[in-house]
């Protein structure tokens, strides 16, 4: 399969593209791997440091693999973090050329939101993105029980889109 993945970076750890692409090329998949954000660490952690990608750096990037004609061979889209809401929008363009490139794509959505423990972690206007926009529904759509659990939409019982919550992502 060929994926195109939009999501984090981070030097230490392992979330987002830098635990998604090392298991799936190991597995013998093709990775695109496009970073929203480059951060030292896991925001979960409260200090970080580094850059959310600009949204016109993520689109112009996401727009170089189109022109290469990959789109059509393209077989599954992952999302996950993003760093700012407009980036949230460059993902939603994405779902929908990657859709009309290929009809049979698969679109797996990881609406990092925050945790439990430490709340939500993104910034002002993520966590009720999906709320205030009309998009194609994903695939699967697994966040985990914590971000389920802290999600404004969630709280008031109203999910603009078929998402349930995965114990272990």
């Amino acid at each position: 399969m060929r994926f195109l993945s939009l999501q984090s970076h981070v030097a230490y750890g392992y979330v987002g593209n830098r635990a998604a692409t090392f298991p799936l090329q190991r597995l013998g998949h093709e990775v695109w791997a496009v970073n929203t954000v480059e951060f030292s660490n896991h925001t979960g952690y409260g200090a970080w440091r580094g850059r959310t990608a600009p949204a016109e750096q993520v689109a112009d990037i996401v727009q170089g693999i189109e022109a290469l004609g990959l789109l059509p061979r393209c077989d599954a889209l992952l999302t996950g973090y993003v760093g700012e809401a407009a980036l949230a929008d460059v993902v939603l363009d994405t779902a929908r050329r990657v859709r009309a490139a290929n009809p049979r794509a698969i679109w797996c959505c990881d609406p990092v939101l925050g945790d439990t423990d430490t709340g939500i972690y993104v910034k002002p206007g993520i966590d009720t993105f999906s709320a205030s926009r009309r998009f194609p529904p994903p695939t699967s759509s697994r966040p985990t029980i914590s971000s389920w659990s802290i999600s404004p939409a969630a709280r008031s019982r109203r999910w603009p889109m078929p998402w349930r919550p995965c114990a272990r992502c």
